[in-house]
C-alpha cells in the first residue's frame, strides 16, 4: 500500500498518522506509522 495520512477521532479531536502497509515473507501485514499531529 502506498503511504497515506489517516485521521482517527479521539473524543472532540482527531489524531493524524502517516502510515503504509507491507507484507513480510510469512504473510503477516505490518503497518509502520508516525504521528502527524492533532486537529479539532
Amino acid at each position: 500500500m502506498e503511504p497515506e495520512v489517516q485521521w482517527y477521532r479521539t473524543g472532540a479531536d482527531e489524531v493524524g498518522v502517516r502510515q503504509f502497509l507491507v507484507q513480510d515473507p510469512d504473510g503477516y501485514l505490518l503497518r509502520p506509522q508516525s504521528a502527524v499531529g492533532t486537529r479539532p
